[in-house]
């Protein structure tokens, strides 16, 4: 399925096809724990797996923040669709990875360095 990875170890962003396994998940967001939430992006609901460790590392990266810049997740994470019956991860649409696109980019932070951050309603 598609998703949309913002790698806080690689600072970049893109779209990939995962199986959306546990291992794979654990993987990509570079811990053993993981949570999965949801975003919201022009009404559109998104799951969201996140470092679930994210806080507990050494400088912590904030990769998603809301229209008003204050961070809401730390750490990798990796965007997926929203099965409408289950609510479960699914393949991204087209749709979803333009508006992902539209609000991902690399920003300025106050310790002077670029990062890769997307912005969630």
């Amino acid at each position: 399925m598609k998703a949309f990875w913002v790698d806080r170890e690689t600072n970049t962003a893109r779209v990939v096809k995962t199986d959306g396994g546990l291992s794979e998940l654990y993987r990509m967001c570079h811990c053993r724990c993981i949570d999965i939430t949801v975003a919201e992006i022009d009404g559109t609901l998104l799951n969201v797996v996140v470092d679930d460790e994210g806080l507990l590392v050494d400088r912590p990266v904030a990769t998603v923040f809301d229209r008003n810049g204050e961070p809401l997740l730390v750490g990798s994470v990796v965007f997926f669709g929203m099965d409408e019956e289950t609510d479960d991860l699914a393949s991204l649409s087209q749709r979803q990875i333009e508006l992902l696109l539209n609000r991902t980019g690399m920003a300025i932070m106050s310790d002077f360095t670029n990062r890769c951050i997307t912005i969630v309603d």
